[in-house]
């Protein structure tokens, strides 16, 4: 009697899995089936007859026991198709798990032939696949962003050394893809430039008159800060705060090609901001000095850019000598013979005057100074400007 049983259950289940492929063949030669919906009919039956498949296999499993059965032979003989049901389930689980398993939950592929001939199962198979296309595409959006997120962030630790120096109207150009003003800044090829040196003359003297040392530490900061803002507003790029004074300069390349006028307008702003902040501080000390302020030195030729473990800095002969030039006397400013060259190319109306300076090792030298009468001259911005800003 099990022996038979056995035998009904397995033409029955072939009879089923024969109409599936029979559904499956007819889905396939339907005329006006896309190529899309043939793939999805083909995958849900396949998926509909390996199910079938494997809960035919655990009928068999619950159905037919050897339990009472008192034929040895028969016992046996249940006992090895049982096994082999057992190991032909597992292939088919272990072979369809991962096809089955893009198919989310069982109840979306079709049950049967009616089924099939639903548009509604179609249609529902091609919106899960949009689904997941959309958020595939914003996966793909999202980590493009986060991309250009980290790229940003690297740019910007890479040019830690320079952003905090220069015009922040600058940046946006810096950080440009393949930036040829970045690629000045970095290349090691001299550069023309023009050099600024700041000293505080009477330092030492300011220092031992202030009321305290942290109030002569904020009146310091003050200058160091205002300086700052001075040379980059002028398109220059600030060097350093030295504690006595400070350097910076003006690089062609950057500056723009009237370099030589925003140089001698950072010197101009320079000396009135010292005389303003010092008047405007002037209980931080215990007396107040007459023939204090800032004498500063101009040269220009090449220099080049080094980048230090604090920022760039800028070395060459222009540098030597504009520190050496801003040993002038409080409120003047010395500019050598190469830059005063530089300077009247602007074909400027302005009044320059000759006077003389001992520096080290050099002895007595000719110094210029030079006052800008032209009150109606409007300098070309830096090719690196934005036009938003200039307006």
């Amino acid at each position: 009697m099990t022996a038979d049983y056995i035998k009904k259950v397995l033409d029955e289940d072939s009879k089923v899995r024969s109409a599936l492929q029979s559904g499956r063949d007819w889905a396939l030669e339907q005329s006006g089936v896309s190529r899309l919906q043939n793939d999805l009919i083909n995958q849900a039956l396949v998926a509909s007859d390996v199910e079938r498949e494997i809960s035919t296999l655990q009928s068999f499993d619950q159905l037919v026991s050897p339990k009472g059965i008192t034929n040895q032979f028969e016992s046996e003989t249940i006992n090895q198709i049982l096994k082999d049901i057992k190991h032909k389930q597992d292939l088919i689980s272990k072979l369809t798990k991962p096809a089955l398993s893009q198919f989310g939950s069982p109840t979306i592929a079709p049950r049967s032939l009616d089924d099939i001939r639903e548009p509604d199962t179609i249609e529902s198979l091609e919106s899960e696949l949009e689904i997941e296309k959309s958020l595939v595409c914003k996966l793909d959006k999202a980590n493009d962003g986060l991309r250009e997120s980290f790229s940003a962030l690297e740019l910007e630790r890479h040019l830690d050394y320079l952003i905090t120096r220069i015009s922040v109207n600058s940046h946006k150009s810096l950080k440009m893809k393949k930036s040829d003003l970045l690629a000045e800044f970095e290349s090691a090829n001299p550069k023309q430039a023009f050099v600024i040196s700041i000293d505080i003359r009477r330092s030492t003297d300011l220092m031992l008159n202030a009321v305290s040392a942290s109030v002569f530490s904020e009146f310091l900061m003050g200058l160091s800060n205002g300086l700052a803002k001075i040379i980059k507003e002028n398109f220059g790029v600030f060097d350093k705060f030295t504690g006595d004074g400070a350097l910076a300069f003006f690089p062609k390349f950057y500056s723009g090609k009237h370099a030589a006028f925003h140089v001698m307008k950072a010197a101009e702003q320079a000396h009135s901001f010292f005389e303003c902040l010092y008047r405007e501080k002037s209980d931080s000390f215990k007396i107040v000095l007459k023939d204090v302020g800032f004498g500063i030195g101009i040269d220009y030729g090449d220099i080049s850019l080094l980048k230090m473990p604090d920022g760039l800095t800028a070395v060459g002969e222009p540098v030597v000598y504009a520190c050496r030039f801003s040993g002038a006397p409080a409120g003047k400013t010395y500019i050598n013979e190469q830059a005063v060259k530089q300077f009247k190319a602007l074909d400027l109306e302005a009044e320059i005057t000759k006077g003389e300076l001992i520096i080290k090792n050099a002895g007595a030298v000719q110094v210029s100074e030079i006052k800008i009468l032209d009150e109606t001259f409007v300098p070309d911005l830096p090719d690196w400007f934005p036009k938003s800003a200039a307006s």
